[in-house]
């Protein structure tokens, strides 16, 4: 514990110090994988906001474009998560970047399965109404006007199994503990010494290990969203990609698959 009182501007200054410290830390160690990263997303960042010029080249398989817009909409989401929780993994500010991880996973496996699952986006909206419902009408809920679909949507462990990627569930349930209170939010805040007394971490440290795993999920997911999940939309010739998903399509290299050996699949 702290045995002299430090003025909260002083405070101010030793948290903006570590996370300076961190970034440095962080981008040194990891100036490949960074580097990586800043390409796939502005890539598919291009391409989603320039869409409507890109989408010649490309065949949407599905008759309606419900599929679409849900994808659309969650591979959009997770490119903006993924740069604000970069952000916080090159502070040090893990925990919270786990957070957006975990939404990041839920929303690559969605997208997967619905790509994959024709119509299936009806009991995604099925059980997004019914959650919507429960919030705003619960006396419904509660005398039973509105039934809990029967959707695969109710269980992310039920989306996984369908999909056959069963060993992740121990993933997200990691994810989970950065997500809720846990005992993984308590070491990243206190430490007990050998004396018995708390140890306040006022301020982010930098832990390489930490760092290391969510960087690769970082780019993992984002992968797995748009390869095993957003292309099943299109029918797709490689030869004929949109210059910009080409350019992606080479980043997918073996030096690529190197730098990035965890969580990492195409």
């Amino acid at each position: 514990m702290e045995t002299q009182q430090r003025p909260i501007e002083a405070i101010k200054y030793a948290i903006k110090e570590a996370e300076n410290a961190n970034v440095a830390k962080t981008e040194t160690e990891f100036e490949k994988h960074l580097q990586i990263i800043q390409k796939q997303n502005d890539l598919l960042q291009d391409f989603l906001v320039n869409y409507y010029i890109h989408h010649n080249d490309l065949i949407v398989k599905h008759d309606d474009s419900n599929t679409f817009i849900v994808c659309f909409s969650l591979l959009s989401d997770s490119l903006k998560k993924q740069r604000i929780a970069l952000e916080l993994i090159k502070k040090g500010y893990y925990t919270d970047a786990g957070a957006l991880i975990r939404q990041m996973m839920e929303n690559a496996y969605h997208i997967i399965y619905i790509s994959k699952t024709k119509d299936s986006w009806k009991d995604w909206f099925a059980y997004q109404n019914y959650e919507e419902e429960k919030m705003v009408h619960p006396e419904k809920i509660e005398r039973g006007e509105i039934k809990k679909p029967e959707t695969i949507f109710s269980s992310f462990q039920a989306i996984l199994d369908k999909l056959k990627k069963q060993e992740y569930y121990r993933t997200f349930r990691l994810a989970c503990k950065w997500a809720h209170p846990s005992t993984e939010i308590l070491k990243s805040n206190l430490q007990l010494t050998p004396e018995q007394k708390n140890y306040y971490h006022f301020a982010p440290r930098y832990l390489v290990q930490h760092a290391d795993y969510m960087i690769n999920m970082l780019f993992g997911f984002i992968n797995i969203s748009f390869w095993d999940g957003f292309k099943e939309i299109f029918e797709v010739d490689i030869k004929k990609l949109p210059t910009v998903l080409q350019e992606y399509h080479n980043l997918q290299s073996e030096d690529t698959h190197k730098t990035f050996d965890k969580f990492y699949e195409v």
